[in-house]
């Protein structure tokens, strides 16, 4: 992540997010130069696309998961899901369907004072 946000800056996850999304041959081998591991160690490596042992594709999801899990806690799947549940529940407060309940409803909304007030002054 440290050298991700050094070669692209601040917002280094969204662009990374957005290439990977779009399986970008670019992004993918440049997540794979930062952040591939040997054991406990990383290993730099730089070797041409056509070089890999994989497609290239393959990879996407993995880095995919990598990155979100270690900024999230969560899989890219499982965040996936839930910037969907967060975006329906956003969808139906603006439609009005979520009614919130109103705290003060039992406790009687009047500033007047009731016939029991009066009546012991």
């Amino acid at each position: 992540m440290v050298a991700l946000e050094a070669e692209y800056g601040d917002d280094f996850y969204e662009h990374i997010r957005l290439g990977l999304e779009r399986a970008s041959p670019a992004i993918i081998i440049k997540c794979l130069e930062l952040g591939l591991k040997s054991g406990d160690e990383r290993v730099r490596m730089s070797i041409g696309p056509d070089e890999y042992p994989f497609p290239l594709v393959e990879a996407q999801l993995p880095i995919l998961d990598a990155l979100t899990l270690s900024r999230t806690g969560m899989s890219y799947e499982e965040a996936l899901i839930r910037a969907r549940e967060i975006e329906d529940a956003l969808d139906e407060a603006e439609k009005g369907d979520f009614v919130e309940e109103d705290p003060m409803r039992d406790l009687g909304s009047s500033n007047e004072p009731d016939s029991s007030d009066t009546e012991r002054a």
